[in-house]
């Protein structure tokens, strides 16, 4: 039953990050063409400030998760109706938070921000842009953690899927008509606030929970302890955007955020492959199943470099190409930054190597454990990108989020590898050699590959040979090192085939 959860939600996983990744390239090039880069730069700044709104939860959405995983596997519904009782009384009060927040930021941003736009327009358009987070926040959150907690991630998936497609189609429509940016960004709040419709009609079904049930206040007794990783991860997220907002220009801010469809893209199919795999590992932590989770673990960690080595390695190669078509035309900022491109490439190459550690540092609850280094990564991040920002501009804020991506990763291993599994730390250098002669070996077929991308239809094909290359040298090379785990993979695949 595990296997086919996991394989249903991995598959939903895959289709919806298709779709957003496909939906996510389609909608900032119409806003590009239609209202230029500096409304481009004015919404994608507008929606880093709009997510900071994600530091008032807390962190603790990981810790529901967490709490979530023993009452759902021991069908104990009073312990299940408690979590979720304490959860929705949290939650409420974020909504409250949430609307001063956005009503402040809408006050404030064009105030202190100079965007070149008038006060009117920017007031409201922050305005509609919180909708959305507030419908989310309010009603959509626990539910949606519900069903993750308990393996139905296809459902989120599925609701997502159709919800981000339809989005699309209406946003191009009210485009074609001329609608404003504002009209734009109504649909778009509007539509997403079907989402946490969907997730509480799917748990009433499914679940019998008591919500108004009084709790003690100690049921999510680590709720505090979440605090750091998620400041950590908000500001990361966040931060480049933001800096490029205080101390450079929208301009800039744009340039950032179209590099950064790429990586979002790629950030979100790595979520895809690995959001069952997290809701493995903490049912087996919370079964007490050790074994099989430090097997798990480790599947989970090969995987995953071999993960890096092609899709970053495709992206290292192809995202200036990509940009330089997908801004063709576009003349009011110059949109071809290799340093920028090589830096950004690099520090999420780190991002997807960090992915196992952080995910059993967050499944068996070690918030307390671990949150000085998020403090420290966030402290790095900050400080080197206000200080590089200035003289490098972009590449400044891309080397801030490199070098703290790099510390918090070296010191998840060695905590996960120690204080959790136990084991030498000596067996990641392995993985990295082998990751290293891959990254080589790649580099240097594609220099006698050398593809052209004048056009769009040539990117595809080259995009569909640097995967192909890409992914039969780490194959390759990942059977000479790492037989057993290949093989395992291929006997699995042919299971489910």
């Amino acid at each position: 039953m595990k296997r086919k959860l996991l394989a249903r939600n991995t598959v939903t996983s895959v289709i919806y990050q298709m779709f957003s990744v496909l939906c996510g390239f389609v909608l900032p090039r119409m806003i590009l063409s239609a209202f230029g880069s500096q409304t481009n730069g004015l919404v994608s700044s507008i929606t880093q400030f709009i997510q900071v709104i994600n530091l008032f939860d807390l962190g603790i959405t990981s810790v529901i998760v967490y709490n979530l995983y023993k009452p759902l596997a021991l069908h104990d519904n009073q312990k299940l109706s408690e979590v979720v009782s304490s959860a929705d009384s949290f939650f409420k009060k974020i909504g409250i938070a949430l609307i001063g927040y956005v009503i402040v930021l809408a006050i404030a941003y064009p105030v202190f921000i100079d965007s070149g736009f008038d006060y009117t327009f920017v007031v409201f358009l922050v305005l509609i842009m919180g909708i959305n987070a507030f419908g989310q926040y309010y009603f959509g959150v626990v539910n949606r953690l519900i069903l993750i907690a308990d393996q139905n991630n296809y459902i989120p998936y599925i609701t997502q899927t159709l919800t981000v497609v339809c989005n699309t189609v209406l946003c191009y429509v009210v485009i074609k008509l001329g609608g404003s940016i504002h009209a734009v960004k109504f649909i778009t709040s509007i539509i997403y606030l079907v989402r946490p419709i969907i997730y509480a009609l799917c748990v009433k079904k499914k679940y019998s929970i008591n919500r108004q049930m009084i709790t003690d206040g100690k049921v999510l007794d680590q709720k505090w302890n979440g605090i750091a990783q998620h400041i950590s991860s908000v500001i990361l997220d966040s931060t480049d955007t933001i800096v490029l907002t205080l101390f450079s220009t929208l301009t800039n801010v744009s340039i950032y955020n179209i590099y950064f469809l790429v990586i979002t893209g790629i950030k979100g199919f790595i979520t895809s492959l690995t959001g069952g795999v997290n809701s493995l590992l903490g049912n087996l932590w919370a079964e007490n199943r050790k074994e099989s989770f430090v097997k798990t673990f480790q599947m989970f960690e090969w995987g995953m470099s071999m993960i890096t080595v092609i899709c970053f390695g495709c992206v290292g190669v192809m995202l200036v190409p990509f940009v330089s078509i997908y801004t063709k035309d576009i003349n009011d900022a110059n949109y071809i930054q290799p340093v920028f491109a090589v830096f950004i490439c690099l520090a999420y190459s780190l991002y997807s190597l960090r992915v196992p550690y952080s995910s059993v540092v967050l499944q068996i609850g070690h918030y307390k454990q671990t949150q000085i280094s998020y403090v420290i990564s966030v402290i790095i991040n900050l400080g080197v990108s206000i200080l590089c920002v200035n003289k490098l501009g972009l590449v400044g804020v891309a080397v801030g989020t490199f070098v703290a991506l790099l510390y918090h990763t070296l010191y998840f291993q060695y905590y996960v590898y120690k204080k959790v599994l136990k084991l030498k730390v000596k067996r990641v250098f392995k993985l990295y050699f082998v990751m290293a002669l891959s990254i080589v070996s790649g580099y240097i077929v594609h220099l006698f590959y050398t593809p052209t991308s004048s056009n769009i239809i040539e990117f595809i094909l080259s995009c569909i040979a640097e995967g192909i290359i890409w992914t039969v040298v780490a194959l390759i090379l990942n059977s000479i090192f790492y037989k057993k785990n290949v093989l395992s993979i291929y006997s699995k695949l042919g299971v489910l085939l």
